[in-house]
């Protein structure tokens, strides 16, 4: 792989219905205000475009992959939305 090659991780999200506030989980506004800001000066590749290029050594400095660990519930209701 890529020395440049990184990508973000993220864990828990929380709403004001369903999903409670938690140590490190944010809010659906929070990750569309981080994913226009760091979009700005990177390139959010898929997961497939980003092994794509690992795999063909044609990775950028500015290419990144988000990462949702675990699947949880609150990703697919929370994030998935602002991902679309």
């Amino acid at each position: 792989m890529d020395k440049r090659a990184h990508g973000i991780m993220f864990h828990h999200f929380h709403d004001e219905e369903k999903h409670i506030v938690g140590q490190g989980s944010i809010s659906a506004d929070r990750l569309y205000n981080m994913l226009n800001f760091y979009g700005k000066n990177h390139n959010i590749l898929s997961a497939e475009e980003f092994l794509h290029r690992a795999e063909n050594h044609t990775l950028l400095e500015k290419d990144v992959c988000l990462t949702f660990d675990d699947g949880l519930l609150c990703q697919f209701e929370i994030a998935y939305p602002v991902l679309k």
